[in-house]
């Protein structure tokens, strides 16, 4: 097997990679429900009418009338009273499997009652669906979104790392090509990070992700061996090591960091996507 077939199947994991991360993923909203994104130059969605949509084409009549029976107790305000129903809302809508709208409702119940723990728990889930995101415009949208709430929640604790990384997250992964010049303003951050906390473990993982992409081996290698080695259990680490290692085509490595991928993850549909790449190694 030569290194283009390896790298077609690591490719073909990517959504085996989402599943582990996420969780399983039973609702995407698809282009055809994602009737009202209206292009801009920065990307809005109509939530009104998304939500619409879903409720008639995707959700049984018992959902429906759940949906719109929280929906009932919201008044015009963005209020603390209202933020109570905005999180019922998200939690509905995250248990039904569409994390887009979930996080959306994370978002205004933020915006109704403003504290860390709400700005916090929004970042993360906007960045979630951004993640998993399959419309275009959807994907910027959150993707703005979750850098709007990451930097909320900076903004009341400016010695937190968690945050300051999940916004390094987003430039990163929002902009792998730096069309919009994030790129390097994420990479830069994490390297601040790591030299307060060199052993900080989400930072040299994502730094070693980023490694691979710049095609910077060594320093990709580093980073990943920090989190495998202070962090073993830890699967990601051990898949963007076998990731280095199929494209340096040093096999035998890239066989026993899967080995260790798979057996530190818990996603059963994960680990056997990795049991046939171990195969056809």
């Amino acid at each position: 097997m030569n290194k283009t077939q390896l790298l077609l199947i690591i490719g073909s994991i990517l959504l085996a990679v989402l599943l582990f991360a996420f969780g399983s993923r039973r609702a995407p909203i698809s282009k055809q429900d994602a009737q009202s994104v209206k292009a801009a130059p920065a990307a809005t969605i109509d939530f009104g009418h998304l939500v619409r949509n879903l409720k008639e084409n995707k959700l049984s009549p018992t959902q429906k009338d759940s949906a719109e029976l929280i929906e009932s107790k919201l008044s015009d305000a963005l209020t603390p009273q209202n933020a109570l129903v905005y999180q019922e809302l998200a939690q509905f809508w995250e248990k039904t499997g569409y994390l887009e709208v979930a996080a959306h409702y994370y978002q205004q119940r933020a915006t109704a009652d403003s504290t860390e723990n709400n700005w916090t728990i929004a970042s993360n889930k906007l960045l979630d669906a951004f993640r998993i995101s399959g419309d275009s415009t959807m994907h910027q949208y959150l993707l703005d979104k979750a850098i709007h709430a990451h930097n909320r929640t900076i903004a009341f604790d400016t010695s937190k790392l968690e945050p300051k990384i999940g916004l390094a997250t987003c430039y990163i992964e929002g902009d792998p090509s730096n069309q919009r010049g994030q790129l390097m303003q994420g990479v830069l951050m994490l390297v601040g990070i790591t030299k307060k906390d060199s052993l900080n473990i989400p930072a040299n993982l994502l730094l070693g992700e980023w490694g691979i992409i710049s095609n910077q081996y060594d320093k990709a290698e580093n980073r990943l061996n920090i989190v495998t080695t202070h962090d073993p259990e830890n699967p990601k680490g051990h898949y963007f090591l076998a990731q280095l290692y199929l494209l340096q085509d040093k096999k035998e490595k890239a066989k026993e960091a899967l080995k260790e991928c798979k057996k530190w993850t818990k996603n059963p549909t994960f680990a056997d996507e990795l049991e046939k790449i171990i195969q056809n190694i």
